[in-house]
């Protein structure tokens, strides 16, 4: 058996105002599908590509699997968040016309396990599918190289799960910057009792692609 090498690739830039993008299903800009294409030329071609079914991860994980001839695969596990009221809703909206919202969704960002959003999914249900889908991934495509596309959120709960940090608190996803576009590479070495191995983190999308 060969090391199993992981590359989460967060989607690019959408095609929508600033907004909380969760379950709401908006599209790449086209200049986030060019810093996908981008970030992803250089790399070796994977044995399969993982996706989230959001278009916004999938429309390029399935161009990229038919261009080259790669199995893709969905994955509901490595959905984002669902933001339940907010979700989708554009930050001058809810700061304007939906006035009484802004309040809660400070207090979210504060303390995401302790504030979820209104109909929306708590934190400690998203962590465990997360956690659920990352060691799914581990033990089928063991000895392959496996490109995730997914989302910002997930990635930080998969390294917040890895290095054994506070994934409960607002520090994590306020602090540790996952660019759109942006690379984390995860490998895990073939030997028993193998833990995963962060290589990098957030590696931005090539600078020629974000002019």
């Amino acid at each position: 058996m060969a090391n199993t090498t992981i590359d989460l690739l967060r989607h690019g830039d959408v095609a929508g105002k600033s907004a909380l993008y969760g379950h709401t299903d908006v599209a790449l800009s086209d200049d986030g599908w060019q810093k996908m294409q981008s970030q992803t030329e250089s790399l070796p071609i994977p044995d399969v590509i993982i996706s989230s079914p959001l278009s916004r991860c999938y429309a390029f994980a399935k161009n990229t699997g038919n261009t080259k001839l790669i199995p893709v695969q969905t994955s509901n596990d490595l959905m984002e968040c669902n933001f339940g009221r907010w979700d989708g809703v554009a930050f001058d909206d809810l700061h304007g016309n939906l006035q009484n919202e802004w309040p809660l969704l400070d207090a979210f960002w504060q303390s995401p396990s302790t504030n979820t959003p209104p109909q929306g999914e708590a934190l400690a249900a998203m962590y465990q599918r997360v956690c659920k889908g990352f060691t799914d991934i581990c033990q089928q495509y063991k000895g392959q190289r496996v490109l995730v596309v997914s989302h910002g959120g997930v990635i930080r709960q998969i390294v917040a799960s890895i290095l054994g940090i506070d994934w409960q608190g607002g520090d994590l996803y306020q602090q540790l910057s996952i660019e759109y576009a942006s690379l984390t590479r995860i490998v895990i070495l073939d030997v028993p009792n193998a833990k995963p191995i962060l290589k990098f983190i957030g590696k931005p999308a090539p600078l020629e692609s974000q002019f």
